[in-house]
């Protein structure tokens, strides 16, 4: 009989280390094609919203500016210290949805020990009777308010 057509035990443990080097490396292929394919946030249509607020010709600072669309979310954003605001959809995502929005422009200041105080017209902060129109890719919109002694403490006399 011939020795060499029977396998050593050697040579099996050979195969079997070889077969499951290459079910290993199988294995970390598909595991990284995998991670490739993880869900990914589904977002609607966005456009980038961005502009100056302005009260009585001046910058406005620290005014929370909100888009409210006809149907989902609201679109937010504050004003620097030049009246520029960029909208956000949500805390990672710039952004509003396409079509149309209310806007409403509000800003609150603590006077004295009392609670905080909106300080610009109705018209701009509650019933408000601005609309914009966004569309896809970059939107600016500027809204020049003016303020009819909105800052003052009238008093009916």
């Amino acid at each position: 009989m011939n020795n060499d057509s029977q396998a050593s035990p050697e040579t099996g443990w050979l195969a079997f280390r070889w077969w499951r080097s290459i079910a290993t490396f199988g294995l970390i292929i598909v595991s990284l094609c995998c991670l490739g394919c993880a869900p990914q946030k589904m977002l609607p249509e966005l456009g980038i919203v961005t502009g100056i607020v302005t009260l009585d010709g001046e910058p406005l600072a620290d005014a929370q500016v909100k888009f409210y669309p006809n149907n989902g979310k609201t679109s937010y954003g504050m004003t620097d210290q030049t009246g520029r605001y960029e909208l956000r959809y949500d805390r990672e995502v710039y952004g509003a949805l396409l079509g149309y929005h209310t806007v409403v422009i509000g800003k609150t200041v603590m006077v004295q020990d009392t609670a905080p105080r909106e300080v610009l017209p109705d018209r701009y902060s509650g019933d408000s009777q601005i609309r914009c129109r966004v569309l896809e890719g970059e939107n600016v919109f500027n809204f020049e308010l003016h303020s009819d002694l909105a800052l003052e403490d009238n008093e009916p006399n």
